[in-house]
């Protein structure tokens, strides 16, 4: 997080203060949801929704998203305003170009279905596999 998204980092002296004020499921997880509200977000991108329910995140106006509904929306968003994502696929051109061990477009989608669960993303950007 640190190294590649160093702006999303929230510092301990901002968040400890709302930790206790946390309840989960696992309360291991308050300062997730302490650092998401003292750093301003809008959105808890997470695949354990069950461990950060709706109801105890409303007092601190987070939405609790899994990453397919998020970035299908992100998606969404973009085509609405602009008819063509192209800063998503410009995103995940950068993102695949950075890729250890290339994969073809099928494999990537492939993994981003069996391994991260994100189908509904996939079939969203299958639209626009000519510009990927």
């Amino acid at each position: 997080m640190r190294t590649h998204f160093s702006l999303a980092v929230v510092p301990e002296s901002q968040y400890l203060p709302y930790v206790d004020m946390v309840e989960l499921p696992d309360p291991n997880n308050r300062h997730v949801v302490a650092a998401a509200f003292a750093g301003g977000a809008e959105i808890l991108v997470t695949y354990n929704l069950k461990h950060f329910p709706e109801d105890a995140l409303i007092p601190f106006e987070l939405e609790p998203l899994h990453p397919d509904v998020f970035l299908t929306d992100l998606l969404d968003a973009e085509i609405r305003t602009n008819a063509q994502p192209q800063r998503v696929l410009a995103a995940i051109r950068a993102l695949r170009a950075g890729l250890r061990e290339p994969l073809s477009l099928e494999e990537w989608f492939q993994n981003l279905e069996e391994k991260l669960g994100l189908t509904a993303f996939v079939q969203a950007l299958k639209n626009f596999e000519p510009h990927i």
